[in-house]
């Protein structure tokens, strides 16, 4: 499972009737969650008998909102908004050195 960052997962896979499609939907979200994180889902069509890739990206361009989008075969299936995750964590203590050793 996903632990920190950005985590996609795919919901069951449905046969279309009469037909040899298979539909799904990829659903991504920040971790860990907070009260700023977003989740998108975005609903994808392959076809059973042959071979697909599915890619999604997800990227931040300067000075523009963190897009994550998908493609099936190159064909774009959807984008949006997914936000990066915000660490809430209080940051680490770094360790004192003691100041008072001596060395030979």
């Amino acid at each position: 499972g996903c632990r920190a960052g950005v985590c996609v997962q795919s919901g069951p896979w449905r046969k279309k009737s009469n037909s040899n499609i298979l539909e799904s939907t990829l659903t991504a979200f920040a971790l860990p969650p907070s009260h700023t994180s977003t989740m998108v889902q975005i609903p994808i069509r392959i076809k059973a008998d042959e071979f697909s890739l599915v890619g999604f990206t997800h990227n931040f361009p300067y000075l523009k909102k963190p897009q994550w989008t998908v493609t099936v075969n190159g064909v774009l299936q959807g984008r949006a908004e997914v936000k990066y995750p915000v660490d809430t964590a209080p940051p680490k203590q770094q360790q004192q050195h003691n100041q008072n050793s001596s060395s030979l």
